[in-house]
């Protein structure tokens, strides 16, 4: 015979239930909850202001689909992956590298190890993980390069793959 639940116990688990349904709903993706990267990074050294007005940076941008948040990289500090992304973008369209130009470089904070480009029955990491977003300008269409820190770029959505 089954006992029933005693009263503390239901109470307790319904206020579990409902703390955990609150916090989902509460969350959100949307460009006002984009999360710094790196807040003392984001302005040259001292220029004594790390964010703008009301506290929010202003170098966040909205975060890409399948990112936590984002902010404008420097071209310098992404010569290498560029460079790379710029080669293979190349090689796929066959337009000279010369005749493509980089139209945004973002550094992100990808949600999990898909890096923001999940490819179907693949298994991910649920970390996340830095990286940037590199967006090209080849033959009057957009181009995404995604990559993590420190790793080769690699187009996402283009050419249809």
């Amino acid at each position: 015979m089954r006992r029933p639940m005693r009263r503390p116990l239901r109470t307790a688990v319904a206020v579990a239930s409902a703390a955990v349904l609150l916090a989902a709903c509460t969350a959100s993706d949307g460009p006002g909850d984009a999360v710094p990267i790196d807040p003392a990074g984001t302005r040259p050294a001292g220029s004594g202001e790390e964010f703008g007005p009301a506290g929010e940076d202003p170098d966040a941008v909205a975060p890409p689909i399948g990112a936590v948040d984002a902010r404008l990289a420097s071209l310098d500090d992404l010569t290498t992956e560029v460079e790379t992304a710029l080669a293979d973008a190349s090689t796929r369209s066959g337009v000279p590298v010369g005749e493509i130009a980089v139209a945004s470089a973002l550094a992100v904070t990808w949600a999990d190890g898909s890096l923001g480009c999940p490819q179907p029955d693949m298994v991910y990491t649920m970390a996340l993980v830095p990286g940037y977003l590199l967006e090209l300008e080849v033959a009057g269409e957009r181009v995404a390069y995604h990559g993590e820190t420190g790793g080769d770029p690699f187009p996402c959505g283009w050419p249809a793959e």
